[in-house]
């Protein structure tokens, strides 16, 4: 028998709340940066060259190395942790400013304002780190912050390097020599929300709470990124060798499940690499599949033993070994954020059908910006909003792989 790592919803926010409960510690690249501003309350997915290159050029407006650690952990978040506050001169913790207004009129302190993007940007990055997403499983995830908007992925050829016979005696050594590249164009774009607190919510609402807008842009946050990833992998076009059937052979649902995925390791292991020619390495591979069928692929790729009949008519075990190649199995229902005028849907894997994934050099995802966020507490007198807040993060998709490196399944019935 062997554990196959199943990754679920469910085990991940269990993750995410042991990571939160037990304390997060991050590099600087990792934190959320708060920036000044660029957006300008725009939202969605923007391709304009000039804003582009204005979101890059957004300073920084908070501190560059912020400590995440003891005090955070004993007070619960970084809202909590006591402050000095400079226009009441006492001792207080930004949830505790926020209910006082200390950012609400025109004599707001500077350091004061440190106080609350330290907050902001601490929080968001806490709940960042402790929640990640699923398609680092499929994906290389690559820091770009110097690439341009649109830029050129090459993929180089192996070189060629061939020992023959010399006589030492002066006689010209064979010299090494590549092959032309390929090179594909991968675009960088600006995903982007924005949250207003107006003045009917200034009001009347006392419910706004800082941690709970976080929570809410973690889950926008890691449910557009995994759609961007995993929704080319689901709506691709594949077809002959790309795909395996069900088995038909096998003795009950087990055996016919574990049948087909063997099946399909053989299938994906009997295809070439577009670059080297060679047959791909069907070894460490993930399978993306429904919650529904990935708890039933997890426990029987795991190995087992179905009682089978033998000669005589008497019923005995058949050991079925753990598929070693199968390293986990990712279960993906998509992710629904419903509002109040509207609700968004990001697809997930249907039942029946499971995705058998080598991990490879062109499924790659370019990071140009990690997670920003552009904050402003000023009151607008034209729209009566009282503060306007925007996120946003940049990055650029290379798919090609699927094509080469996925092998769609069509699963028995179970």
């Amino acid at each position: 028998m062997n554990d196959i790592k199943l990754i679920t919803k469910a085990s991940r926010q269990h993750d995410y709340e042991e990571r939160l409960k037990n304390g997060v510690s991050m590099t600087n690249p990792e934190m959320c940066n708060i920036v000044s501003g660029a957006l300008n309350g725009k939202s969605g997915k923007i391709a304009d060259e000039g804003l582009f290159h204005a979101v890059m050029a957004a300073q920084s407006v908070g501190r560059e190395s912020i400590m995440v650690g003891k005090k955070i952990k004993e007070y619960g978040s970084a809202w909590d942790v006591p402050r000095f506050c400079h226009k009441t001169k006492t001792m207080m913790s930004v949830r505790e400013m926020l209910k006082k207004d200390v950012f609400m009129s025109s004599n707001s302190l500077i350091p004061d304002w440190q106080s609350l993007w330290d907050a902001l940007g601490i929080d968001i990055s806490v709940r960042k780190a402790a929640m990640g997403t699923v398609r680092e499983n499929f994906y290389n995830i690559i820091d770009m912050p110097n690439s341009d908007k649109v830029f050129k992925s090459t993929e180089f050829f192996p070189y060629a390097i061939v020992f023959e016979e010399n006589n030492g005696e002066g006689q010209p050594v064979k010299q090494g020599e590549s092959r032309a590249g390929q090179y594909e164009t991968i675009e960088h774009y600006i995903y982007a929300a924005g949250f207003t607190w107006t003045l009917l919510a200034e009001l009347f609402d006392k419910s706004i709470d800082p941690e709970k807008i976080s929570d809410a842009v973690m889950l926008g946050y890691n449910a557009k990124r995994d759609d961007l990833s995993i929704s080319p992998i689901l709506n691709f076009s594949y077809s002959g060798v790309q795909q395996t059937a069900a088995d038909t052979t096998g003795d009950g649902r087990q055996e016919l499940l574990y049948n087909t995925l063997e099946n399909a390791i053989d299938d994906l292991g009997e295809r070439n690499d577009p670059i080297s020619g060679r047959k791909i390495d069907a070894s460490d591979l993930a399978i993306l599949a429904s919650p529904l069928d990935a708890k039933h692929i997890a426990r029987v790729a795991g190995g087992f033993s179905p009682q089978t009949s033998v000669e005589g008519g008497v019923s005995g075990p058949k050991n079925l070994p753990a598929i070693q190649q199968i390293s986990r199995v990712v279960s993906y229902d998509g992710e629904t954020i419903e509002g109040r005028s509207k609700t968004i849907t990001y697809s997930g894997v249907t039942n029946g059908t499971a995705y058998l994934i080598k991990k490879n050099r062109y499924n790659n995802v370019g990071i140009k910006r990690n997670l920003q966020l552009e904050v402003d507490q000023r009151p607008d007198v034209k729209t009566l909003s009282r503060e306007e807040r925007s996120w946003y993060f940049v990055e650029g998709q290379q798919t090609t792989g699927i094509q080469y490196f996925i092998q769609e399944i069509t699963l028995p019935a179970w």
